[in-house]
C-alpha cells in the first residue's frame, strides 16, 4: 500500500505565535486560543522550561510541567554520585551536583508563581512515576479549567494515543502541541491517530525536527516524497479557531519567522509536502 501524506495537511490560519526559543523546545501556538485558556499541562521538560516559562510570561496562567526522567526519587540520584566517586570522576560529580542544586532551586523559585514541576510522566494508569491523564486532571482539581496540552515524550505518546481513554477527557482541551517520532517506522499509526484527534481538532501548524533525519515515501507516480521522521504539530478544537483567521491561501512550511532549525548548525528541512 503506498503511503500518502495528505492526511498531515494544515489548515492554513493566521494569527500563530512562536513560543519559547528560537531552537529546540520552541513551539508555534494559535494566538487567540492562547489566551481563553487557564493552564497550560506540558509533559516533556528535559531540563528546558523556557517554552513554559514564555507561556507564563505572556498569560500570567498556572503551569503544570511533568517529567519524569530529570531526577530519580530525589533531586540527587546517590547512586550515580556513588558511581563517579568510585571511578574517581570528579569534575563530572561536581557538574552533576550543581545542576541539581540549580534546578532545585529553579523548580522551588517558579512555585511562587504557579508553575508547578512534578517527577511523574505521562501513561495510560498509574505505575511508578508515570499516571494517566485523566488521574493528573482529577489529582490536580482540573476541571472546568480550558487546557493547553503540550506532549513530547520521546515516542511514549503512540502509546498514550492510542488508548481511548485518553479521548474521553479532551472536551477542555483547547489547544495540543505535540511531538511525534519514528515517522519512517510509525506512519501509518500516526495517520490512525491524526484522524481520531481531527473529529474534535484542526492542525494548524506542523515543523519537521532536524535533528532527525529524512526518510522517502516512494509513490506510484514517481515522485517520491522526503519527510521528517520527527514533526511537531499543533493542533486546535475546531471550535476555537476565528472564522476570520482561516486563510484561502495555502502557507509553506517551514514558516518564516515562526520556523527554525530544532539544531542551529544544521539546515532546517526544505518545504514539507503533503502529497
Amino acid at each position: 500500500m503506498i503511503e500518502n501524506l495528505v492526511f498531515l495537511t494544515p489548515l492554513s490560519v493566521a494569527n500563530k505565535l512562536r513560543i519559547g526559543p528560537q531552537s529546540d523546545g520552541g513551539y508555534v501556538v494559535y494566538k487567540p486560543s492562547l489566551y481563553h485558556c487557564d493552564v497550560l499541562i506540558s509533559y516533556g521538560i528535559g531540563w528546558d522550561m523556557n517554552f513554559e516559562i514564555d507561556y507564563y510570561n505572556l498569560t500570567n496562567k498556572k503551569v503544570l510541567m511533568f517529567d519524569p526522567t530529570m531526577f530519580m526519587d530525589t533531586y540527587i540520584n546517590k547512586f550515580h554520585c556513588k558511581s563517579l566517586l568510585r571511578k574517581l570522576q570528579f569534575y563530572r560529580l561536581y557538574a552533576y551536583l550543581k545542576l541539581s542544586y540549580v534546578w532545585k532551586k529553579r523548580i522551588e523559585y517558579l512555585k511562587k508563581y504557579d508553575m508547578l514541576f512534578f517527577n511523574e510522566g505521562l501513561s495510560n494508569k498509574k505505575e511508578g512515576k508515570y499516571d494517566s491523564f485523566q488521574n493528573h486532571l482529577a489529582k490536580h482539581k482540573i476541571t472546568t479549567e480550558k487546557i493547553i496540552l503540550k506532549i513530547d515524550i520521546e515516542e511514549n505518546e503512540y502509546s498514550v494515543l492510542n488508548e481511548t481513554g485518553f479521548y474521553n477527557h479532551l472536551d477542555s482541551v483547547d489547544q495540543i502541541i505535540i511531538e511525534f517520532h519514528n515517522l519512517k517506522n510509525r506512519l501509518r499509526e500516526l495517520k490512525s491517530i491524526i484522524y481520531r484527534l481531527k473529529e474534535l481538532f484542526e492542525i494548524v501548524h506542523i515543523h519537521g525536527n532536524n535533528n532527525s533525519d529524512q526518510f522517502t515515501l516512494y509513490t506510484e507516480k514517481g515522485d517520491d516524497i522526503c519527510f521528517p521522521d520527527v514533526i511537531e504539530v499543533t493542533l486546535v478544537k475546531k471550535t476555537s479557531i476565528l472564522p476570520g483567521d482561516i486563510l484561502s491561501e495555502k502557507i509553506d512550511y517551514p514558516c518564516p519567522g515562526l520556523d527554525f532549525p530544532n539544531t542551529a548548525s544544521r539546515n532546517d528541512f526544505i518545504k514539507l509536502r503533503f502529497q
